[in-house]
């Protein structure tokens, strides 16, 4: 259920970031290398997050693809250095929701920063990554339904 609303709240979080003032010379480029992608037009939400921000509507970065042409593929979002945790959300079914099936199980694509292990939603401290005055750059595998 945690997940499920945490993940729910990516979207959201997401939607906020492009309302947000950019000043150009104090962001640095965090590089998000994603994994194990399902190809296909389904959105897929990126949000990052400080500690403040974790789990609300607010975050430093983000942004929302269309298009998944390749399995692996790298997002440049501009963030300021600090600590964040990096979210995703692959809609698969493109409601806007984050779906489960009738056993409370994910049915929609998610991965983490840190790739925390699946089975609970993962804390903020499980999440967390340094972007420093030189960027980060990071791994995130997703993770979908065995069905």
């Amino acid at each position: 259920m945690k997940l499920a609303k945490s993940l729910t709240l990516i979207a959201a979080a997401c939607g906020s970031l492009f309302t947000t003032n950019v000043v150009a010379n104090e962001y640095v480029t965090l590089a998000v290398n994603l994994e194990g992608i399902k190809t296909g037009h389904a959105p897929l939400y990126i949000s990052v997050q400080d500690a403040n921000q974790f789990r609300t509507d607010e975050g430093a970065g983000g942004t929302i693809l269309r298009s998944q042409e390749n399995e692996n593929m790298t997002v440049e979002l501009n963030v300021e250095p600090g600590i964040y945790a990096v979210s995703i959300w692959h809609d698969l079914d493109e409601d806007g929701k984050f779906s489960r099936g009738k056993d409370y199980w994910p049915t929609d694509g998610w991965g983490s920063s840190n790739n925390p292990q699946t089975g609970k939603a993962p804390s903020f401290d499980d999440m967390k990554i340094e972007v420093t005055h030189d960027g980060q750059v990071i791994p995130i595998t997703m993770q979908y339904a065995k069905r």
